[in-house]
């Protein structure tokens, strides 16, 4: 599953400094610190593109599909991935099933857990990607960009944007070989000179009392 980088970035800063998949920094709060969001989003450009790349190039058999279009056309993908996942070609059994848990299910059903609000672009349109930072940004993602559709999305301007789905909702990749595979090798896209300490960070933002006790942030603090 692959989102467009803006929009990731965006709401894994959120997730670091808030703590939650709920809440979101004010945009007073973002104007204040958009040089903190502005030295992460440099090194984690390069960790979206890198890991994204690692995964391509493996001889597994792979399906990818995007979140842009999993919001959108949500029946579709999933069917996509049930097909994927349990090898079947025949959706009669499911479709029904599809249906049901994406019509009938209520928001509020899933208690208080409330994720934040997605959409498509909504990062280029709070003014927290200045001109200059996307120049920067944009220069080594390009051709990883068009891989994924993503290429109308380098020019700022979300609402000019067609988003269209990725070939039958997404792409499947068969692979050709059979040996294993390795993953989680240490610093394999994310060394020491791309890694965010948090914990300074919330101290930079005067969040002094919130200590975060992810992987992230307790490897940061050593």
């Amino acid at each position: 599953l692959v989102r467009n980088p803006y929009d990731a970035m965006e709401s894994y800063f959120n997730l670091m400094t808030t703590n939650t998949h709920t809440s979101s920094l004010s945009e007073e709060e973002r104007k204040k610190h958009s040089k903190i969001f502005a030295e992460m989003a440099k090194k984690e450009i390069l960790v979206w593109r890198d890991f994204h790349e690692y995964w391509l190039n493996q001889k597994i058999p792979l399906l990818v599909i995007r979140y842009e279009d999993l919001i959108r056309y949500t029946d579709k993908v999933i069917a996509k991935v049930l097909k994927f996942v349990l090898e079947v070609k025949d959706m009669t059994f499911f479709e029904d099933r599809i249906d049901r848990c994406i019509r009938e299910e209520q928001i509020e059903r899933l208690g208080s857990y409330k994720p934040r609000s997605g959409g498509i672009g909504k990062s280029l349109t709070k003014g927290v990607y200045s001109p200059e930072l996307l120049q920067e940004i944009n220069v080594g993602i390009i051709n990883t960009m068009e891989k994924f559709g993503y290429d109308e999305m380098l020019v700022p301007n979300p609402s000019e944007w067609k988003v269209e789905p990725m070939d039958e909702y997404g792409v499947f990749i068969p692979g050709t070989a059979k040996e294993p595979l390795v993953i989680n090798q240490k610093g394999l896209v994310r060394g020491a000179k791309r890694h965010t300490n948090w914990n300074l960070v919330k101290q930079q933002m005067g969040m002094k009392g919130a200590k975060c006790t992810c992987q992230n942030c307790v490897r940061g603090s050593r």
